[in-house]
């Protein structure tokens, strides 16, 4: 019955989430997006009403692959989609959103959007210190995104202040280093929604 199919398609779901996970471990990323792809169809169209934030979730992994693979308006779109779905499921401020706000600021910052970047970044940022506390290692990777942006703005000011609010909100600071070039994107990567908040940030 209709039961039965739902069930089925569950199992397909994070069958090929898992598949997913272990081909971009293995490089294969235009695999891992197909799979992510079909898995986010499946819980639109068939369970997307009883568990929205399964999409989103996995809305939030294809975007970082699309986003290694250098499809900056495809990864756009999917941060974009699943910060719709957890808005509209918990507010403004759930801190499962906030790893998806600083990738997609990195993306926004890509595609030359400075301002709205900026805006997804300043989310981040506030969300995570009320979350996490401003001390967590999290709060200073998106800092250090959120310094690079204000200075690529030409807020100098602001961007100093960035910078050494992260370092000192490590934990380690001297262990956390990024090139002035290149920021990094959170690792907010799983098969079932954990409820816990996206993993330290990384370059990949």
């Amino acid at each position: 019955g209709d039961d039965d199919l739902a069930g089925d398609d569950l199992e397909v779901a994070v069958s090929l989430q898992n598949q997913a996970n272990a081909l971009r471990d293995q490089g294969d990323l235009r695999g891992a997006r197909a799979a992510l792809r079909r898995a986010a169809a499946i819980w639109e169209s068939h369970l997307g009403s009883d568990d929205p934030e399964m999409e989103a979730l996995t809305q939030s992994a294809l975007g970082i692959v699309l986003w290694q693979l250098e499809d900056l308006p495809a990864a756009r779109a999917a941060y974009e989609r699943a910060l719709a779905i957890w808005e509209e499921r918990h507010g403004p401020n759930h801190p499962e959103m906030a790893g998806t706000l600083m990738n997609l600021g990195v993306v926004l910052r890509q595609l030359g959007d400075l301002p709205a970047a900026r805006a997804s970044l300043e989310r981040a940022v506030t969300i995570q210190e009320t979350s996490l506390g401003p001390d967590h290692l999290n709060v200073s990777g998106s800092l250090f995104n959120l310094g690079h942006l204000l200075r690529d703005l030409g807020d100098l000011p602001a961007a100093r202040a960035a910078f050494e609010r992260a370092a000192g909100s490590a934990p380690c600071a001297s262990s956390v280093r990024m090139s002035s070039g290149l920021p990094t994107q959170a690792a907010q990567w799983s098969s079932v929604p954990s409820g816990e908040p996206p993993m330290t940030p990384r370059k990949f």
